[in-house]
């Protein structure tokens, strides 16, 4: 609603994210598509971003970062075959680390609010098939369409 959208806060992004979860996601799901129509909603351009290349994935990561545009990260929150995944937020970067906000951060043994190497990314971003484990990142970039830095 118009009165969420402007009443909405990064700060209720990170310390009252079970309130920002059910307003957002209400009607939207949690999958790529009811992500990037969560994000729109809030007025905000999405910008989805796959690959299996880890080189690009940090290029990716590091370029949105820098133009203070927070990004949605798809994990494998179980790392099994059968895990649909998980989406968690990287907020910056600070002297090489990631800022990374996590509601369900019992997976990766790290807090809500703690500090990723690309090591740490790697590993949460390694899926399985029949074949084995391999790397995809998958991504969406948040970018405020008025300029405003979302960071």
């Amino acid at each position: 609603s118009d009165s969420f959208k402007k009443h909405f806060t990064i700060y209720d992004a990170i310390f009252n994210y079970k309130w920002t979860k059910t307003k957002i996601l209400s009607g939207y799901g949690v999958k790529e598509k009811g992500m990037i129509s969560a994000v729109k909603k809030l007025g905000w351009k999405p910008t989805p971003f796959k690959t299996l290349s880890e080189m690009e994935a940090q290029e990716f990561m590091e370029q949105k970062l820098r133009t203070n545009s927070p990004i949605l990260l798809k994990a494998n929150y179980s790392k099994t075959f059968n895990d649909s995944g998980h989406w968690f937020v990287c907020g910056g970067i600070n002297k090489s680390k990631y800022i990374i906000i996590d509601s369900e951060s019992i997976a990766s043994n790290k807090g809500i609010l703690s500090l990723y190497s690309w090591e740490d990314l790697y590993r949460r971003n390694t899926w399985y098939n029949d074949e084995g484990k391999y790397f995809q990142f998958q991504a969406i970039s948040v970018e405020s369409n008025n300029g405003i830095s979302l960071m």
